[in-house]
């Protein structure tokens, strides 16, 4: 009998590397025992994906007059939290982290969040700035520029193995959904004086999205 695995790409095999034992895996009993989220509404239309809406864990309106509409995607954007390690499974938990960081935006006098969506440690997907508004996560470079964060700190910690195949799976959608060139995923080290998302992050896995 062959046991040697077979991968159909070199995405698959990174993952591979990272399921047996790169990074902690966050155990799938974890997510059974979440409660389904509410229905995603416009523009969050990708039925490919589980998102997280804004309204399950915030019910702060955007300060509207401190946030420029969006004027189309051409490029995205890829981060760490940076601040702490954090490997936070429980949802009540990883609210906390996301009003923190809430916050933290407004104490800087941004009008929301400044990312779009954001990946916690067990891979849910957080809406986070609506996609109706330009982000406010690279500084002089938010224009037609998509923010994804992932919770954690990498330059510290591995991500988990489920938090790096969702990543995989919302810049796969979100590159189809907006038709983004190729060449248009960074990571925020790319465009500015930053360390961010982390070196366990950035590479691989960032410099292969890269490629796509």
């Amino acid at each position: 009998m062959n046991l040697q695995p077979s991968f159909s790409s070199r995405r698959d095999f990174l993952r591979a590397c990272l399921l047996a034992g790169a990074a902690l895996t966050v155990p799938r009993w974890v997510l059974g025992t979440l409660v389904s989220p509410a229905p995603v509404v416009a523009p969050l239309l990708f039925p490919d994906l589980n998102i997280y809406p804004r309204s399950t864990w915030s019910a702060l309106a955007p300060r509207l007059s401190l946030i420029r509409p969006a004027t189309g995607f051409s490029r995205l954007t890829i981060h760490h939290a940076g601040n702490i390690m954090n490997t936070h499974v429980q949802p009540e938990d990883v609210v906390a982290d996301l009003n923190g960081i809430l916050a933290a935006h407004l104490q800087k006098n941004y009008g929301d969040i400044g990312y779009h969506f954001i990946v916690d440690y067990a891979g849910r997907i957080w809406e986070g700035r609506s996609l109706a508004f330009e982000g406010a996560h690279v500084s002089g470079m938010n224009k037609q520029n998509m923010g994804v964060m992932l919770l954690g700190n990498f330059e510290e910690q591995q991500p988990s193995a489920d938090q790096i195949d969702s990543l995989f799976q919302l810049v796969d959608s979100l590159q189809r959904q907006y038709a983004l060139p190729h060449g248009s995923i960074y990571g925020h080290c790319d465009l500015g004086q930053s360390v961010c998302p982390g070196k366990h992050l950035y590479a691989p896995f960032v410099a292969e999205l890269k490629q796509s």
